[in-house]
């Protein structure tokens, strides 16, 4: 009780100086639809067929966001709200979650403080992952695609973060610590009690418009208390972008261990993406990237992904996406499979 009232004293005292007039709201959001054919997949191991998945052809309503935000003196207030995959409560389909929600109060640009459901900022692609009319195609590596999101690769969200920019000449440094809960049960009300943390940081420099690098690191703790499972997990990971203007090639590699019951896992992920900006308007692209997870019973070995794809961008805040990816598989008895993918991006 007495930290609730500390937190409030204090943010009573923030507030003291901020004006009516001083207060801005604003709420944009973004769209994406599409259609999609889905190619065959089997799954197997030795003679004993674990599942197929048979070719389809399917029409997309990925997701629909709402992003309110309100600033006033120091302090920003901040949502992402998403209907994804179709949601509707009536037919019981897609998904409805607050994907971000947080407050900021900024001392300075070398030093913010942020907390709330944060998008952890491990790498660069991982804090955009939910920013999908920012992707070149409608699929990203494997690792940031929704299928993948339930297996416990990498951080999704913190609680609470430190971050900041400055500069030194015309090097610009940045940095970010972040914490949160760990992954485990609820208590009867739905709170977490988990008793483990995340935690982590990035260090990120900026050399000038054309190279960017950074690194990071996480560790995160996993608890369930109905059949004793225990997980720890460790992830390393640097960044890369190199623009020269229309030629961008971006790049991260993301190596660690999984360790479950004692037992340690190897783990690691690696995507390039190339991109050519022809007149502000068209973006051809290429992408590979290699994911290997120990601790899943496929991508055990190895999958790879490649792809390759055109955005054309006709008019203000719309772009249209058409991709090809193919998807391939060391594992025996799992089939390579391919997907085509047409979309359509709105913000508004």
């Amino acid at each position: 009780m007495r930290r609730v009232v500390l937190f409030l004293v204090i943010i009573t005292v923030l507030m003291q100086n901020v004006q009516p007039q001083d207060r801005t709201f604003d709420i944009s959001g973004y769209i994406d639809a599409g259609v999609a054919w889905l190619g065959e997949r089997t799954v197997s191991i030795g003679d004993t067929a674990l599942g197929t998945k048979e070719s389809r052809f399917t029409f997309l309503t990925q997701r629909f966001n709402l992003l309110p935000s309100s600033e006033f003196g120091r302090f920003k207030v901040f949502a992402n709200i998403e209907f994804s995959n179709g949601f509707s409560t009536e037919h019981e389909t897609g998904n409805f979650q607050l994907f971000e929600a947080w407050t900021q109060y900024t001392f300075s640009d070398a030093l913010k403080l942020r907390g709330g459901i944060i998008t952890t900022p491990f790498g660069v692609f991982n804090q955009t992952r939910d920013a999908s009319p920012t992707f070149l195609g409608v699929i990203p590596p494997s690792v940031f695609d929704e299928g993948f999101e339930e297996v416990d690769f990498m951080p999704q969200f913190s609680n609470f973060l430190l971050f900041g920019t400055t500069s030194f000449g015309s090097v610009q440094i940045e940095y970010a610590a972040f914490a949160g809960n760990g992954k485990g049960v609820e208590g009867e009300t739905s709170i977490d009690i988990n008793n483990e943390k995340d935690y982590g940081a990035r260090f990120g420099i900026v050399l000038s418009d054309y190279i960017r690098l950074g690194v990071s690191a996480w560790k995160s703790g996993m608890e369930e208390y109905e059949d004793n499972k225990k997980e720890v997990h460790t992830l390393y990971g640097t960044d890369f972008l190199l623009s020269t203007g229309d030629l961008e090639i971006r790049s991260e590699y993301m190596p660690g261990f999984a360790e479950i019951n004692g037992n340690k896992f190897f783990k690691a992920t690696f995507f390039v993406i190339t991109s050519y900006n022809i007149d502000e308007t068209v973006t051809p692209y290429v992408m590979f990237d290699y994911l290997r997870d120990d601790a899943h019973i496929i991508l055990s070995h190895i999958q790879n992904r490649f792809s390759f794809g055109i955005t054309v961008k006709p008019i203000w805040r719309t772009a249209l996406k058409v991709q090809y990816v193919l998807d391939s598989y060391t594992r025996p008895g799992v089939t390579d499979n391919s997907h085509i993918f047409m979309g359509v991006s709105i913000l508004f």
